[in-house]
């Protein structure tokens, strides 16, 4: 009977509190008296160079594989844009570089963060950096833009399966997508080379980084327009009897 009451009552519930609370002071106190048995083993071997370099490395994974899948999408979709009808396999190839993207962007910013704060313990003047700053503009651009991506054209992919791309769209959602498209392009591109040249630092001003970033941007939309108006006198007669 005895055991049966035990059963049946609020003792096992009480037991598996008193075990949970046990087990936790356990960790607890175990992770004090490692950390402080350790403390020293850390100080040696977390130094700021090997913190810079684990950043340098998230860094140039994140940018690798957000220009590399940015790179596979306007090079794979471009088939789909006036020759192939867009066949549902491309929409799914399409979300999955999309998630790529979204990853590499998400590296740049955790590992850019980290060398704010580095840089502001470490080495307060590096925060000064006019390419640093114009980086950050730049990666903060290219967020907003993918953001864009994700809303004007992965979600609607799937309404054009069956014809052309931008044979398809409705005029008015044409000049959006390629300045979206042109933009990611080239702000890719820029912070690629603005990371990889260093004899920019601290030499030229952050007015002219941004004014050669603008121009690049203008000059990549125009050369999309172009492009597409091409296109679209390549394919007139086409471009009528799909969007009819």
């Amino acid at each position: 009977m005895a055991s049966l009451s035990l059963i049946g009552g609020q003792a096992p519930l009480r037991a598996v509190l008193e075990i949970f609370v046990v087990v936790a002071a356990g960790l607890f106190f175990g992770t004090q008296l490692t950390s402080l048995a350790s403390a020293e083993w850390i100080k040696q071997f977390v130094t700021a160079d090997r913190i810079r370099t684990g950043l340098l490395v998230m860094h140039v994974a994140g940018l690798t594989v957000g220009l590399g899948a940015a790179l596979f999408l306007d090079f794979y979709l471009k088939r789909f844009f006036y020759k192939q009808p867009l066949t549902r396999e491309a929409v799914e190839t399409c979300k999955v570089g999309k998630s790529l993207v979204t990853a590499g962007l998400t590296l740049l910013w955790i590992s850019g963060i980290g060398f704010l704060l580095l840089y502001a313990i470490a080495t307060p003047d590096k925060l000064f950096n006019p390419k640093l700053q114009t980086k950050i503009v730049i990666v903060s651009i290219l967020t907003i833009n993918g953001m864009l991506v994700h809303r004007i054209l992965i979600d609607r992919l799937h309404k054009y399966v069956g014809k052309p791309l931008m044979l398809a769209l409705e005029p008015r959602r044409v000049t959006p997508i390629l300045a979206i498209g042109a933009t990611s392009m080239v702000s890719w591109m820029m912070a690629f080379g603005f990371g990889m040249v260093r004899e920019l630092n601290n030499v030229v001003p952050v007015p002219i980084l941004a004014g050669f970033y603008l121009l690049a941007l203008a000059a990549g939309f125009a050369c999309a327009l172009t492009y597409h108006h091409w296109n679209l006198q390549r394919h007139s007669g086409k471009t009528l009897s799909v969007r009819a």
